[in-house]
């Protein structure tokens, strides 16, 4: 368990789930950001579709996105309803074969993008987040591998952060979900060294 007594937290990246860590901690914490962009959210959070998909991921991204659901819908995030059409890949002949689709099922006509772009996405092996501290390097927290979930598990992981940087208790309403720290935690891909 880690010190209870973290007065200062820099967060290295400004996307949502950097953001949205920075503003869970900021109540008890001062809280710096640090962005390599020169807007916050340049990349993947700022082109971001925002999908919000309750059967979207494995089980436990399922979980952390329910999870979210209500603060999503409180912090006004959802504002509108949309249709949605899931494109895979990232080149253009992909983007090109969706267009194809959508003109052929439809009377829409797109033609051609004219910047056709896809946001990179980090995924762990395991296609789960990545929360916690790292038994490896100490005071170094872990909050990555959202792959396309980052909008949708945000401000759950957020919630999650702030409480495993004060060593808490995971809260009772996530621990319901089924909602664990070791589930998400950075250890379980550190593979033990063999002893002679």
């Amino acid at each position: 368990m880690q010190s209870k007594s973290i007065q200062k937290i820099v967060v290295i990246g400004g996307g949502i789930a950097g953001l949205s860590l920075a503003a869970a901690v900021q109540p008890w914490a001062e809280v710096t950001v640090l962005e390599r962009e020169p807007h916050l959210g340049y990349h993947a959070s700022g082109r971001s579709a925002a999908l919000f998909s309750e059967t979207y991921g494995n089980a436990l991204v399922r979980a952390l996105s329910l999870a979210s659901r209500q603060a999503i819908i409180d912090g006004g995030f959802a504002a509108h309803r949309r249709g949605a059409l899931h494109v895979g890949g990232v080149e253009d002949s992909a983007a090109a074969i969706a267009v194809d689709r959508i003109e052929q099922a439809t009377s829409l006509r797109i033609g051609r993008p004219s910047t056709p772009w896809a946001g990179l996405r980090t995924f762990s092996p395991d296609r789960t987040p990545v929360i916690g501290f790292d038994p490896r390097l100490p005071g170094f927290f872990w909050l990555g591998g959202q792959g396309g979930y980052g909008f949708q598990v945000s401000l759950t992981l957020a919630r999650l952060g702030s409480v495993l940087l004060r060593g808490q208790p995971l809260p009772d309403d996530l621990t319901a979900r089924g909602i664990t720290s070791a589930a998400l935690a950075p250890n379980r891909f550190i593979t033990p060294a063999a002893t002679p």
